[in-house]
Order: C-alpha cells, then structure tokens, then sequence
C-alpha cells in the first residue's frame, strides 16, 4: 500500500511488488548498485524508524515523473508500519529471467519486531574467492558454532542457482534445437533432390546446346545462375517467414535476440551451398555428355 494513494482495486488489494528482507550487507554482497538514496545501517534499529528500499522498476512504475525517495509504503496487514523509502537500487532478477516483478527491500532487525513470522526461514549469502564448494564446509562449521541446533536446509552456489532457475526453458530450446536441425536437415536433403532431378531432366536439352556450339562451363554458369535464383527467392521467404514466427519464442529468451544475424546467416548459407552443389553437380555430369547421344534422342 502507498501512502496517501487510492488503491488499485479495492479496499483489500493493493499494488503489486515483491519483497525480500535484508540486513545491512545484502546489496554489497549481491553488488546490486545504489542509485539514490542510501543503504540500510546502524541507524535503522529494530524501534523504527522503519525504512525500505525499492528498485528502479517499482520507481518507475508508482512515481513515473517524481522522486520516490522518502514516500512511504505499507507490506501486509492494516495494523503493519509505514515504511520510509530511503534507498533506490538496481533491478535484480531474483524469480525468474522471465519475471519483471518490481521489488522492495525490508531491513531484517525491523521486522523481528512486527513480522517475525515473515523471517523463519532466511537465506546466508556468502561471497568467496575462488571455488565456493571448497568455502561450504567451512561455512557450515561457522554456523554450527554459532548456533548448534539451527537447521541448515540446504546450500547452492550461485551458478547451481542460475542453472535451476533455467533449466525449463533450456530444455525447451534444446528440444527446438533438435527439432530444427532435423528439420535444416531434411530441407538440404529436400532441396538437392528437387534441384539436381530438375537439372537431370534439362539433360538432352544441355547436349542439344553444345551439340549447337555451347560451351561446357556456359552451359553449367547458366544452369547453376537459373537454380541459385530460384533457391535464393526461397531463402528470401523463408527468412521473412523466420522474422515474423520470432515473437513466438520471446518468451523463452533472455539476453538472447530473436533475430541473431549469425543464426538467420548460418542457415541461410547452408541453404544456398546445398542448392548451389545441387546445380553445379548435374550440371557438370551433364556438360560432359556427347551432344550425339543427345542428338539422337532427340
């Protein structure tokens, strides 16, 4: 809830973030960088003032145009505090690279005083040199001694994390992958059939011009010339059908654009080579036919 601003919907639904809580090291930890404002220290006790931090998209979509530095905002129950805005931070996607969801920062130590409930479950992050795996054990030891009866659910390393949360749409494209390899396949198996019996019929005809004086190499120039531009108006199609079909997998992507130039110009060379041996080939074999024979069926 925002101070001051009428809610969205009704009187029991508010506007929509995410919120995460923290002590003072979150950011530095993370390096999510300080835009405005300041981070959480000492001067934030567990008596209040309370404070949040917010990040560039909840700035951006609930005070378009104006500061949102000191503004206050209310997390849950009517009875909760007002919390003071006092830091603006980067975006951090932390459900998803598909999810834009705006979010605010809570500070830990405040909330033991109003949400404790909210805090049963917290997340330890450390920031090693080197291999964290080989860093585990010595953290689990450090909270052992600390606290011997404090359950330790589980431990991942950032990349494991990064892995987990894309392994759906990894296995899509990678299933995508196949499926267009086998497709690219059967296309260059399709395209030199086609292409090769077309020129493979023009046989007697090419022995009817070089039994007319024509030239061996003329006559592949000028059958290879006919099929490259019939395959690169094919080539021309199908990548205007390829641009139009890249909305559909905006989705699954992140960081990655729909219309990579290296993906779009591999295919379309492989495309055009395969048409160009498809020409070049029986045409060749056909140069090198005796115009008599051709002559004579005919």
């Amino acid at each position: 809830f925002i101070e001051n601003r009428p809610n969205p919907n009704n009187e029991n639904a508010g506007f929509q973030a995410s919120r995460a809580s923290g002590d003072m090291e979150i950011f530095r930890t993370l390096r999510v960088p300080l835009k405005r404002g300041r981070l959480f220290d000492k001067t934030d006790d567990a008596e209040g003032p309370f404070v949040a931090i917010i990040d560039e998209a909840m700035a951006q979509r609930y005070w378009p145009g104006e500061e949102a530095l000191g503004k206050r905002i209310r997390f849950g129950m009517d009875d909760a505090p007002w919390h003071e805005i006092v830091g603006i931070v980067g975006n951090v996607k932390y459900d998803g690279f598909a999810i834009d969801a705006p979010r605010f920062y809570q500070y830990s130590p405040q909330m033991i005083t109003w949400a404790e409930f909210a805090i049963r479950i917290q997340s330890l992050i450390v920031r090693t040199e080197g291999d964290p795996v080989a860093v585990a054990p010595l953290v689990r030891q450090v909270i052992r001694d600390l606290d011997p009866e404090l359950p330790i659910l589980r431990m991942r390393t950032m990349d494991q994390i990064i892995s987990n949360s894309v392994a759906h749409p990894r296995f899509l494209m990678t299933l995508l992958g196949v499926f267009a390899s086998v497709a690219l396949f059967l296309g260059c198996i399709g395209i030199y059939g086609v292409i090769s019996y077309a020129v493979a019929q023009r046989t007697n005809e090419i022995g009817v011009r070089m039994a007319l004086g024509a030239e061996g190499a003329d006559v592949v120039r000028m059958v290879v010339r006919q099929g490259m531009f019939l395959s690169l108006m094919g080539v021309a199609v199908g990548l205007l059908g390829a641009l139009a079909a890249t909305r559909v997998m905006e989705g699954i992507l992140f960081n990655v654009s729909t219309r990579d130039p290296w993906a779009f110009g591999t295919v379309s060379l492989i495309v055009i080579l395969v048409a160009l041996l498809a020409s070049y080939l029986p045409a060749r074999r056909a140069s090198r036919v005796d115009p008599m024979l051709a002559l004579r069926s005919e």
